[in-house]
């Protein structure tokens, strides 16, 4: 028997942060793209497998990362190998995970062969997310607080379906420090005291609230209710 940690959340939200606060705990991650550049200096913590899968599985329901489909989604015969043949690879390892922002969509595909999981999350300012999608992306800010929306439900779901653990990544850099540390001891109880992994140089503050959409505002609110 070994337990899997999932990491959940949207692009641009902190989850290489807490897919790399997981390596340093002790968690297997196995090969990932942790090479830094410009967007992600610490790397994007994202196996190449399940990136691609996942990316093909959108496409082949009629969609993609930035216009995701609406689950549940149909997984083809080449999407269960590849997740088959990945958890197979993680045999002899207790506590492995892996990331990938798009698994908000393909969540009930993994938790229907996964016996053991641990699931947990992290969101991020509605505004801070579309500032970075705007820079890295070119996405139109609408546009991107509309994805934003489509993201953060699923993690909501998934929290109130699955008991998912929540952080906000927000307030000064000292908090979100203590945030992430308790939320990682709740899914890799050896995690340290400290968050190795997390570096306050590279922490970006979050935007205030105001000019939200009502409906961003409270899904923002909605999710800072069931967060740690």
């Amino acid at each position: 028997m070994t337990t899997c940690v999932i990491v959940l959340g949207m692009h641009r939200s902190g989850t290489s942060l807490l897919a790399g606060s997981l390596h340093d705990a002790g968690v297997y991650m196995g090969h990932t793209l942790n090479t830094g550049f410009q967007f992600n200096p610490k790397g994007l913590w994202e196996a190449p497998a399940v990136l691609y899968m996942h990316e093909n599985l959108l496409e082949q329901n009629g969609g993609n990362w930035r216009d995701p489909p609406e689950p549940p989604l149909e997984w083809g015969k080449l999407h269960l190998s590849v997740r088959d043949l990945f958890i197979e690879s993680r045999e002899g390892h207790p506590l492995w995970g892996f990331k990938d922002p798009r698994t908000l969509f393909a969540l009930e595909g993994w938790l229907e062969v996964l016996d053991d999981v641990r699931l947990i999350g992290i969101f991020r300012h509605p505004a801070s997310v579309a500032a970075s999608l705007a820079n890295r992306n070119g996405i139109d800010i609408d546009s991107a607080l509309a994805l934003w929306r489509r993201y953060n439900e699923r993690l909501l779901h998934a929290r109130r379906a699955f008991g998912a653990t929540l952080v906000e990544y927000t307030d000064t850099a000292a908090d979100m420090e203590r945030r992430l540390a308790a939320a990682l001891r709740r899914v890799a109880p050896d995690a340290l005291e400290r968050v190795p992994f997390f570096d306050p140089a590279l922490y970006r503050n979050p935007a205030d609230d105001d000019g939200l959409p009502h409906s961003v505002q409270s899904l923002l609110d909605a999710l800072r209710s069931e967060a740690e």
